[in-house]
């Protein structure tokens, strides 16, 4: 977070910055499933789901991230992916209170050795 005020008693043109700033890390479980279903031999269609945080630790936290793709094999060990993914957090430790979704398309590849 940062702010930026401008004026004061001295001097009504000065400029002052303020910035603040919240880390935290979270080591919890979470659960997770996997699928791919594979249309072809060449063409895949993959879903993953992933929920974790339960508020078990701290800051009543939860979080959650589906994705859905659709993959085409484009050499024997290289695939590429075209899909969607969604993120869900939720987090309140007292003070702050943040939840809310982050989503958008996602474009990708995997090389399998």
């Amino acid at each position: 977070m940062s702010a930026t005020t401008t004026g004061g008693v001295l001097d009504p043109n000065a400029e002052e910055t303020h910035k603040t700033s919240l880390e935290r890390e979270y080591v919890e479980p979470f659960l997770g499933m996997r699928l791919g279903l594979w249309l072809t031999e060449m063409v895949v269609i993959n879903f993953q789901g992933t929920v974790g945080g339960f508020g078990i630790m701290n800051d009543d936290n939860l979080d959650s991230v589906l994705d859905l793709a659709f993959g085409y094999r484009v050499h024997k060990r290289i695939y590429t992916y075209l899909g969607y993914r969604a993120r869900y957090e939720q987090a309140d430790n007292g003070t702050i209170s943040i939840s809310g979704w982050l989503h958008g398309p996602m474009l990708g590849a995997v090389f399998a050795f």
